[in-house]
Protein backbone atom coordinates (compact mmCIF):
# COMPACT_ATOMS: atom_id res chain seq x y z
CA UNK A 1 0.00 0.00 0.00
CA UNK A 2 1.48 3.37 -0.98
CA UNK A 3 1.61 6.34 1.39
CA UNK A 4 -1.39 8.13 -0.14
CA UNK A 5 -3.51 4.98 -0.02
CA UNK A 6 -2.47 4.38 3.57
CA UNK A 7 -3.38 7.95 4.58
CA UNK A 8 -6.79 7.63 2.92
CA UNK A 9 -7.30 4.28 4.62
CA UNK A 10 -6.68 5.95 8.00
CA UNK A 11 -9.24 8.60 7.08
CA UNK A 12 -11.78 5.88 6.27
CA UNK A 13 -10.99 4.07 9.52
CA UNK A 14 -12.04 7.15 11.45
CA UNK A 15 -15.02 7.73 9.22
CA UNK A 16 -16.20 4.13 9.65
CA UNK A 17 -16.63 4.75 13.37
CA UNK A 18 -19.34 7.29 12.57
CA UNK A 19 -20.68 6.14 9.22
CA UNK A 20 -19.78 2.56 8.34
CA UNK A 21 -22.35 2.46 5.52
CA UNK A 22 -20.61 5.35 3.73
CA UNK A 23 -17.27 3.56 3.93
CA UNK A 24 -18.86 0.34 2.67
CA UNK A 25 -20.31 2.31 -0.24
CA UNK A 26 -16.88 3.79 -0.97
CA UNK A 27 -15.37 0.31 -0.91
CA UNK A 28 -17.81 -1.07 -3.47
CA UNK A 29 -18.22 1.91 -5.80
CA UNK A 30 -16.18 1.30 -8.96
CA UNK A 31 -16.16 4.59 -10.86
CA UNK A 32 -14.04 6.78 -8.57
CA UNK A 33 -11.74 8.00 -11.38
CA UNK A 34 -14.68 9.42 -13.37
CA UNK A 35 -16.21 10.99 -10.27
CA UNK A 36 -12.87 12.54 -9.29
CA UNK A 37 -12.50 13.95 -12.82
CA UNK A 38 -15.95 15.50 -12.46
CA UNK A 39 -14.94 17.16 -9.18
CA UNK A 40 -11.82 18.59 -10.84
CA UNK A 41 -13.94 19.90 -13.73
CA UNK A 42 -16.32 21.53 -11.24
CA UNK A 43 -13.37 23.21 -9.50
CA UNK A 44 -12.26 24.63 -12.85
CA UNK A 45 -15.81 25.82 -13.49
CA UNK A 46 -15.80 27.56 -10.13
CA UNK A 47 -12.60 29.35 -11.11
CA UNK A 48 -14.24 30.54 -14.32
CA UNK A 49 -17.35 31.67 -12.43
CA UNK A 50 -15.21 34.02 -10.33
CA UNK A 51 -13.91 35.84 -13.42
CA UNK A 52 -15.57 38.91 -14.91
CA UNK A 53 -18.13 38.10 -17.59
CA UNK A 54 -16.01 39.88 -20.22
CA UNK A 55 -13.07 37.58 -19.48
CA UNK A 56 -15.29 34.49 -19.69
CA UNK A 57 -16.62 35.66 -23.06
CA UNK A 58 -13.07 36.30 -24.30
CA UNK A 59 -11.95 32.85 -23.15
CA UNK A 60 -14.96 31.28 -24.87
CA UNK A 61 -14.22 33.10 -28.11
CA UNK A 62 -10.54 32.22 -27.98
CA UNK A 63 -9.30 35.80 -27.70
CA UNK A 64 -8.09 35.34 -24.11
CA UNK A 65 -5.82 32.43 -23.19
CA UNK A 66 -6.50 31.54 -19.56
CA UNK A 67 -3.67 29.00 -19.40
CA UNK A 68 -1.17 31.54 -20.77
CA UNK A 69 -2.29 34.11 -18.20
CA UNK A 70 -1.92 31.58 -15.39
CA UNK A 71 1.50 30.49 -16.64
CA UNK A 72 2.64 34.13 -16.80
CA UNK A 73 1.58 34.58 -13.18
CA UNK A 74 3.86 31.70 -12.13
CA UNK A 75 7.02 33.19 -13.62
Amino acid sequence: MNTATEALSHYFTGMARRNRAAVQDAATFTDWPALAAQVLAEERLNLLRRLPKEDIEAIASGTLDLAAAAQAALI
